[in-house]
């Protein structure tokens, strides 16, 4: 399973567990291929390194849970350097953020959250 996979796997699987709560994608331009294109983004705000999913759900003392999706047996060095730095800079921030390789870690990782003390 590719990537892209891996996260449309666990965004059917979360909508099914909890239909009530928001959980989205953030395209961060990884398909724009021209200049123009990538500089459009980047004018509507487009930032290099922010996580693949969002989840809009208070838990804890977190305001939301950020997610980056790495293939299946992918270590933690194979972050960017800006990915490392969204995720430290949304911790400070007071949101849940973390990164999972594969669906299966993706899922152990969301409910570990989702079972934290409601906001």
């Amino acid at each position: 399973m590719s990537e892209s996979d891996h996260q449309a796997a666990l965004v059917k699987w979360f909508k099914i567990r909890w239909p009530e709560y928001v959980i989205h994608s953030i395209p961060n331009g990884t398909h724009i291929r021209s200049f123009k294109g990538r500089q459009k983004a980047k004018n509507e705000g487009l930032y290099k390194g922010v996580s693949d999913l969002f989840i809009v759900v208070p838990r804890g003392t977190y305001h939301g849970f950020y997610l980056e999706m790495k293939d299946e047996g992918k270590k933690e060095s194979s972050l960017t350097p800006e990915q490392k730095s969204f995720i430290q800079y949304a911790r400070w921030a007071g949101y849940h953020a973390d990164w999972a390789a594969g669906v299966d870690e993706a899922r152990k990782k969301i409910l570990e959250y989702m079972s934290l003390k409601k906001h």
